[in-house]
């Protein structure tokens, strides 16, 4: 991430994520437990993964603050950005606004003529 940050002449703060078929928000918390001053967003087909993403997300916040360092140098934590939506057509976002991107489990989901 560093090297990437560097490349791009962006920091942290300045960068956005996006994770593919993020389920219920689980590799999300690693992920801004390490970059927690990414802007990170979560896209997911299922109302009920999103909304387990939410309550997963509340509580990785709310363990997070906890830590007085980490309040001092980053403050409060942005809650995590929500998306409902298919992989296959991701026209909610505009092209190019994502800095990383993700996917763990989406592509043993896709039928096969989407692969």
């Amino acid at each position: 991430m560093d090297d990437y940050k560097k490349e791009q002449g962006k920091e942290e703060k300045d960068l956005k994520a996006l994770e593919v078929a993020g389920g219920t928000g689980r590799f999300m918390t690693f992920f801004r437990d390490n970059y927690p001053e990414v802007d990170a967003t979560l896209l997911e087909l299922s109302p009920f993964y999103l909304e387990e993403a939410g309550k997963n997300d509340r509580y990785f916040r709310k363990v997070f603050e906890r830590s007085d360092e980490r309040k001092e140098t980053i403050g409060e934590l942005a809650p995590l950005n929500l998306a409902q939506g298919n992989a296959e057509n991701m026209d909610i976002f505009e092209d190019e606004s994502f800095d990383i991107l993700n996917s763990i489990y989406l592509f043993h989901e896709l039928p096969t003529e989407a692969r």
